[in-house]
């Protein structure tokens, strides 16, 4: 059991309104300062593709990773979309799950459905992470 902390639109340790050269260190500065194995990330990767790198900003995280969310994200539109459409890199997302060793939980974070749309969610998240 953890206490995970999720990286939503907040504006809590990132400026909404910045670039997308931001980082997690101030995520991780704030889960470092619990002092507790406990504590950890719950990182939501289409939540901030438009500050950063999400490659990166796992890396950065690292070990805190604990669970993650995905979902599609397009910085030119500037809108949520189904998972692997936008402009996220995913291929840079699973060479940085790989160098941090995670091998946890992945939920999608998109609207359910009846089963062809939760295979046709499934076959997206395999997809964007290599398992197709």
């Amino acid at each position: 059991m953890s206490i995970v902390i999720e990286n939503v639109w907040n504006q809590f340790l990132y400026d909404h309104e910045g670039d997308s050269n931001q980082t997690a260190e101030q995520f991780v500065k704030y889960v470092d300062a619990f002092n507790s194995p406990w504590v950890g990330m719950q990182f939501d990767i289409g939540n901030h593709w438009k500050y950063g790198s999400m490659g990166d900003w796992i890396r950065t995280l690292g070990k805190r990773v604990v669970k993650l969310d995905v979902k599609g994200f397009s910085r030119t539109q500037d809108k949520f979309m189904q998972i692997g459409e936008g402009d996220i890199d995913f291929e840079d997302v699973r060479k940085a799950l790989l160098e941090i060793d995670y091998f946890g939980w992945v939920a999608a974070e998109v609207r359910g459905g009846d089963f062809a749309e939760l295979k046709t969610i499934s076959g997206q998240m395999n997809r964007v992470f290599g398992l197709a």
